[in-house]
């Protein structure tokens, strides 16, 4: 297994596909979180705010970037930061396909760019994951 530290500046990771964000991930993360906002949990709530389905929480998308990583990493490697802007709501039922990028690279850190496409053709996420190597000291 290639760590990410074995990347070069503009490597393109393995791409992420969920085919379809069920309602069930929703309720599962609504409990975990104790986020009950009726946009996510509700279909009422959310068709009154515009959108067809509830909408999933920002920050569970958020996680789904972290997927990028998985096959990259190792136990010296830790996300240090997660840095994102939510560009449009993901909605349940919707799927994501999520990419990422090498962007910088030093000995003891990489960036990565992250990007989230919704099934319907919206940019939902955009950012910079920072991956940092515990064993170098910076």
């Amino acid at each position: 297994m290639n760590t990410l530290f074995a990347l070069e500046v503009g490597h393109s990771l393995e791409t992420i596909s969920i085919k379809n964000v069920p309602s069930i991930w929703i309720t599962r993360y609504a409990e975990v979180s104790k986020d009950f906002n009726p946009i996510h949990v509700d279909q009422d709530a959310a068709q009154q705010k515009g959108f067809d389905q509830p909408i999933v929480h920002g920050m569970l998308t958020m996680g789904f970037t972290g997927r990028i990583l998985s096959s990259y990493m190792n136990a010296h490697l830790l996300i240090q930061q997660m840095n994102v802007m939510f560009l449009a709501p993901l909605q349940v039922g919707d799927g994501v396909e999520l990419t990422g990028v090498v962007k910088e690279k030093c000995v003891a850190e990489v960036k990565v760019e992250v990007t989230g496409m919704s099934s319907s053709g919206h940019r939902v996420i955009r950012g910079e994951i920072v991956v940092k190597n515990r064993k170098i000291n910076s």
